[in-house]
Formats: C-alpha cells, sequence, structure tokens
C-alpha cells in the first residue's frame, strides 16, 4: 500500500473539517425509548477514530465518530422520533433516516440525495447548513476526502 492510501487521523480530522460544507453538526443518538438530536459547531477530535471498510467496499481507511452517549445525553437535545418509529423507516441508511424525519418536523417534503459533504450540507434550517450523522456513523472514507481536495483545488 502505499503513502497515498493512508493518512494520519488528526490529517484526516483537519482536511475534513477544511473541506466540509456545513456550518454545524446534528448528531443523533439514542436515550430511552427516542431517538433524539443535538446540534455541535464542531465535532472534537478527541471523539473521532481511524477504522477501514471492508474489502468489498474498497478497504480504505475512514474516520468515524466515536461520540461518548452518556455525554450526548447529558448534552441539550430535541426528541426526534421514538425508536419504534425509528426502526420501522423503510429507508436503510440511518443517516438519511434522520433527515427524513427532521425534514418531516420542519414541515417539508424529504427528498433523497447524494450531496457529498464538500459540496453542501444534509439539511437547511434558519439559514444555517448542517450535515447529520448518527452517533456512531462514519465521516467519508479516504478515497471521498481525496475527492474533496480535488474538488477544492479545482475551483480555486
Amino acid at each position: 500500500m502505499n503513502i497515498k492510501n493512508r493518512v494520519s487521523q488528526r490529517h484526516f480530522y483537519n482536511e475534513y473539517n477544511r473541506l466540509s460544507a456545513c456550518d454545524a453538526y446534528i448528531i443523533a443518538f439514542p436515550y430511552n425509548d427516542n431517538i433524539c438530536y443535538t446540534v455541535v459547531k464542531h465535532i472534537p477530535y478527541a471523539y473521532t477514530t481511524m477504522t477501514r471498510e471492508a474489502m468489498s467496499k474498497g478497504g480504505y481507511q475512514k474516520m468515524k465518530f466515536n461520540f461518548p452517549l452518556n455525554i450526548l445525553q447529558n448534552s441539550e437535545f430535541k426528541i426526534l422520533c421514538t425508536v419504534a418509529d425509528f426502526e420501522n423507516c423503510p429507508i436503510k441508511n440511518r443517516g438519511n433516516r434522520i433527515e427524513k424525519f427532521l425534514h418531516e418536523q420542519n414541515g417539508e417534503v424529504y427528498k433523497p440525495d447524494n450531496i457529498p459533504f464538500y459540496m453542501d450540507g444534509d439539511i437547511h434550517m434558519n439559514g444555517i447548513s448542517y450535515q447529520i450523522k448518527w452517533y456512531q456513523a462514519s465521516f467519508t472514507n479516504l478515497n471521498c476526502l481525496h475527492n474533496a481536495q480535488a474538488y477544492a483545488r479545482a475551483k480555486k
């Protein structure tokens, strides 16, 4: 494996934050019988970890959240839906499910998209662009990070 396919966790974290098009993050998590969410401006580096995707998905390095549930559950949060409603939602991806429920809570129609993190957030509320994540979700993988870097260079 060449060095282009491996980066340090700190470099990955810094590049992700530099290239991200969102203003803040909505982090969803389970609490009692509900799915709740909180808003954070930045994801603390201490709550990230590096892993690898399965070889069937390319085997790329990826950065994941590692948010402690007790910190989220003791933060200021709102209830999104019940765990039962969340689990019964036919959308497979948790982030997309969260996005759907947030759109519905705001009286909007949910339209799935595949806009990458470096082009736009997942949802806009009150003029703020948010990236939506499950508390144990992946940020992105190294291949997508390279695409984001190429996109940023092309925009200059």
